[in-house]
């Protein structure tokens, strides 16, 4: 009788974790794609895992995330603005579509960078983001 409960609360302490922290716990395997749809296609956009945070003149910080279409083979920055008003507002954008020169120019830039997901760096991985993406800021 005893074992059976001690069982019971451990089942529900397992759960209760799961419960808690289990959007920690859970690992993708294989490509991840973005709640965005290609323009052309309508289909999901993959991440490429590559990405850079920029720090912009309101305070916000914004994600770009680069993006490609599998169906016609364009490349896409997602950019995601985060408001630090509550967990769920958030600013989205689309910009593209670029080329294959480009995503290799972006994939280029981005590894010169020593912490791209530092929104404080100041190296040229960053600037060029920043003139790239805001052009006369």
């Amino acid at each position: 009788m005893y074992i059976f409960m001690i069982i019971i609360v451990v089942v529900l302490f397992i759960i209760w974790i799961f419960v808690k922290y289990g959007h920690r716990l859970k690992r993708v395997k294989g490509p991840t794609f973005s709640t965005l749809r290609c323009p052309n296609c309508k289909i999901p956009l993959r991440f490429e895992n590559k990405r850079i945070k920029l720090l912009l003149k309101s305070g916000n910080e914004e994600i770009l995330n680069i993006c490609s279409c599998d169906e016609c083979h364009k490349y896409f920055i997602d950019g995601y603005e985060d408001v630090f008003a509550s967990e769920d507002e958030c600013k989205v954008w689309l910009y593209g579509p670029y080329t294959e020169e480009d995503f290799k120019k972006f994939s280029e830039v981005l590894h010169k960078c020593p912490d791209p997901m530092d929104k404080y760096c100041k190296c040229k991985a960053h600037e060029y983001f920043y003139s790239r993406i805001y052009p006369g800021l």
